[in-house]
C-alpha cells in the first residue's frame, strides 16, 4: 500500500470525486464472519460474527494442501492467505468462497501461493504484507523471516536473518504503526523489533544492547509467547501460550502494562473485532473466548469448545468489511460522521494493524476505510 505523503495533497483528488460520486448516503453494514484456523484438523471454520452460531467449513479439511493452518490474514487482494505450518507453504483461497487460489508458481489443484519449501521455507507459523506490498512470512524451525514477492509468491530474500538479535523461533508477526517488524520469540518468551526496511535489529528502549528485544524476555510472567497484535489504544498484546494469558505492553516502550485476560487455556491467536472486543483461539480447550476490548473482563465462550468440529484452534480473523458497530465511520464518536473523521483516516494512512482507523480490519489503512466514512457522511443513524 502506497504510503501518505506530508500533507494530503497525494489522494486529495480521489477524496472530492469520491464525495462526488457517493454524496451522503447513509452506511450499511456488511455480513461479518468469524473464520477460526483449526491446526488439529486442516481446515478453517467460519461462524457468525453476531453470535458465534457455525455457518461451516470456510476452507474444508485439507483443501488445496492445506496442513496445520497456524496464522491467517488477508491480503490487499481480499483474499485469505495461511500460514501451512505442515509443509512449509503459504495457502490462498478466495475471500468470498474459501476455494483455492494458487499464486502463479503454485501446484494445480492446489491453493499453493507460495510452493511448499521454497528457499527454505518451514514450519511456517506467521504472516504479513509489509509496507512494500510483499508478504513476510517466519519460520519456528529455522528462527528467521522470509520475504516473497506480493503478487506471484516468488522468493525475494532472507529479510530477518537466522537467530538475528536474539530470536529463537520465530512466531507469529506484525508490522506495527512504525512500520516496523514485531515477532513472538517463543523460546526465550520475548518480542523482537526489526526495522521495517532493512530488517535489521531495532530494539526497544528496555531491550539489551546488540539485540531486538523490544519486549524483554519473560517481561510481565511472558512464556512461550504466540499470537501478536496492536489494539486500538496503540498497546501491544501478546498470547502468552505457557500461562494461558494474554499481556498487555506499551506500544511505545514495551514495557510491562498489565496481565490482560486470564485464558483461554493455551492462548494462540487473538484479533480485535470490530465491536471493540478481543476475541483469543484456545489452542488448549478447542474453543473461542471473547473479552472485553478495554478492561480484559472475560465475556465467557464466543465459540464453544469443538463447536464446527474445531481442533487445536490456532487463530482468528474476521472477513473485512465487517461492521458490528452501528457507525462505523464516526471515529472519534461524536454522534455524526464528519472532517474530523476524515482526517483520523488521511493521519493513520498505510499500515495500521489493530488500530481504530483501520475500519474493515485488513491491517492497513487505504481507500475501503476512506469509503466507509464518505458513505456515512452525517448524523449517525
Amino acid at each position: 500500500m502506497e504510503r501518505m505523503m506530508a500533507g494530503t495533497g497525494a489522494i486529495r483528488g480521489g477524496v472530492l470525486a469520491a464525495v462526488m460520486i457517493i454524496g451522503a448516503q447513509p452506511a450499511t453494514a456488511s455480513t461479518c464472519e468469524v473464520l477460526v484456523a483449526a491446526f488439529g484438523n486442516h481446515k478453517i471454520v467460519a461462524y457468525s460474527a453476531d453470535d458465534g452460531s457455525l455457518i461451516g467449513e470456510f476452507v474444508p479439511t485439507g483443501s488445496g494442501g492445506l496442513q496445520q493452518p497456524h496464522h491467517m490474514i488477508f491480503g490487499p487482494d481480499g483474499h485469505l492467505y495461511v500460514a501451512s505450518f505442515g509443509n512449509g507453504a503459504v495457502m490462498r483461497y478466495d475471500g468470498a468462497s474459501g476455494a483455492p487460489r494458487p499464486g502463479p508458481l503454485g501446484a494445480a489443484g492446489t491453493a499453493q501461493f507460495v510452493t511448499p519449501g521454497l528457499a527454505g521455507l518451514s514450519q511456517t507459523a506467521g504472516l504479513a504484507f509489509g509496507p512494500d506490498g510483499n508478504l513476510y512470512a517466519s519460520s519456528l524451525n529455522d528462527s528467521n523471516v522470509r520475504r516473497y514477492d506480493g503478487s506471484t509468491g516468488a522468493f525475494i530474500d532472507e529479510f530477518v536473518t537466522a537467530f538475528s538479535g536474539g530470536l529463537s523461533g520465530a512466531e507469529i508477526l506484525v508490522f506495527g504503526a512504525d512500520e516496523h517488524l514485531y515477532i513472538g520469540s517463543l523460546n526465550n518468551g520475548a518480542v523482537m523489533r526489526y526495522d521495517g526496511t532493512s530488517g535489521a535489529p531495532a530494539p526497544g528502549p528496555l531491550g539489551a544492547a546488540g539485540s531486538a528485544q523490544f519486549v524483554t524476555p519473560l517481561s510481565g510472567g511472558l512464556t512461550l509467547p504466540h499470537g501478536v497484535t496492536f489494539g486500538p489504544d496503540g498497546a501491544l498484546y501478546v498470547c502468552s501460550f505457557g500461562s494461558s494469558q494474554v499481556i498487555r505492553y506499551d506500544g511505545k516502550t514495551g514495557a510491562f502494562e498489565s496481565v490482560f485476560t486470564s485464558g483461554p487455556s493455551s492462548a494462540h491467536g487473538l484479533r480485535f473485532g470490530p465491536d471493540g472486543n478481543l476475541y483469543v483461539a484456545g489452542f488448549g480447550f478447542s474453543g473461542l473466548n471473547a473479552y472485553d476490548g478495554e478492561t480484559g473482563a472475560a465475556l465467557g465462550a464466543f465459540v464453544g469448545a469443538g463447536v464446527g468440529g474445531l481442533v487445536s484452534p490456532a487463530d482468528v480473523e474476521f472477513t473485512p468489511g465487517c461492521q458490528l458497530i452501528p457507525c462505523p465511520g464516526d471515529l472519534d464518536g461524536c454522534g455524526s460522521v464528519g472532517f474530523p473523521d476524515l482526517l483520523l483516516i488521511l493521519a493513520a494512512w498505510g499500515p495500521c494493524d489493530g488500530c481504530l482507523e483501520d475500519i474493515d480490519m485488513s491491517g492497513d489503512v487505504g481507500f475501503a476505510d476512506l469509503l466507509v466514512v464518505l458513505s456515512g457522511w452525517g448524523p449517525c443513524p
